[in-house]
């Protein structure tokens, strides 16, 4: 009897089949949660992505027409301030009597001891 005692200490105890196969199938089933779980992240992963490179992509083009339409407008403004100018200079030349004269001279008029020439045809 020592001999057959020795043996079935060697010999492992396999528990109920039952009670393997629901085990096997917990942990296959674990598995494939966890495979889920995985491609279900990654997907969310993917779309929160696309949505910031489509994002960052619709704000450049924005960008660059919002600078085009800075260029115009600094364009348009330098102009403005070159007409001011002008327009500043030629209020200083209409007080003078050089542009008094000039007008004068458009309407016909003339100096009381000045006299025209005009060419014969």
């Amino acid at each position: 009897m020592a001999s057959g005692q020795h043996s079935a200490k060697n010999k492992r105890v396999r528990p109920n089949t039952a009670t393997s196969r629901v085990s096997r199938r917990s942990k296959a089933k674990r598995r494939n949660d966890n495979r889920v779980m995985i491609a279900i992240i990654i997907v969310v992963v993917s779309i929160v992505s696309s949505v910031f490179i489509i994002n960052i992509n619709s704000s450049k083009k924005k960008l660059a027409e919002l600078n085009e339409q800075k260029q115009k407008l600094q364009a348009e403004y330098d102009e403005q301030l070159k007409m001011a100018e002008e327009l500043e200079e030629k209020k200083v030349y209409v007080k003078t009597n050089a542009y008094i004269e000039e007008q004068a001279r458009k309407l016909g008029l003339i100096y009381p001891n000045e006299v025209i020439f005009k060419p014969a045809n």
